[in-house]
């Protein structure tokens, strides 16, 4: 399995907020596409862990278990889409 860098996991996560917030982690690591393990589960630790860096930058905002892009996060991916 090819690793992910973490620059294109964070906008794909950013992207997935502004498409359908308020999701939990494992519903984000599913709408990225990461693969599921053998047991049927999605691998959300390394999600949880992006998404908390995300949280700590301003550009995702935490509602409990549920997490929606922030404003600034919102700003962020529409300045990369014009470079």
């Amino acid at each position: 399995m090819g690793r992910v860098d973490e620059p294109t996991l964070d906008e794909d996560l950013l992207r997935a907020l502004r498409n359908t917030p308020d999701r939990s982690v494992d519903q984000l690591a599913e709408a990225i596409g990461l693969p599921r393990t053998n047991f049927g589960r999605a691998p959300s630790s390394r999600v949880r862990e992006r998404v908390r860096a995300l949280v700590d930058e301003g550009l995702v905002e935490e509602h409990g278990k549920r997490y929606r892009i922030s404003e600034h996060g919102r700003r962020l991916l529409a300045e990369r889409a014009l470079e």
